[in-house]
């Protein structure tokens, strides 16, 4: 689960969230806290990805897609699988 954090760097908890739903149930927005999200995608690792282009006949893509559809994984999460399974990075 994504970490909200306040600009000062304090880890909102789950009671915080209560808190802040209950004010705002009231009406009461004014408060001095400002979550700020996580921007972009989740990491994948701790050093820096480098992207890899691949090539595919329409065919595979076509096969792929069938797959896809069943597994509801994105294109690059199977792969991405695929490739930690053949490394055996698991």
């Amino acid at each position: 689960m994504a970490k909200y954090r306040t600009p000062e760097g304090r880890v909102l908890s789950d009671a915080d969230f209560d808190v802040l739903a209950k004010k705002a149930d009231a009406g009461d927005y004014g408060t001095n806290w400002t979550v700020v999200r996580p921007q972009g995608r989740p990491r994948l690792s701790e050093t820096k990805p480098k992207n890899v282009s691949v090539l595919f006949t329409q065919e595979q893509i076509a096969a792929m897609a069938k797959r896809l559809a069943k597994t509801g994984e994105t294109r690059s999460q199977y792969l991405r699988r695929l490739v930690q399974e053949d490394l055996a990075i698991v």
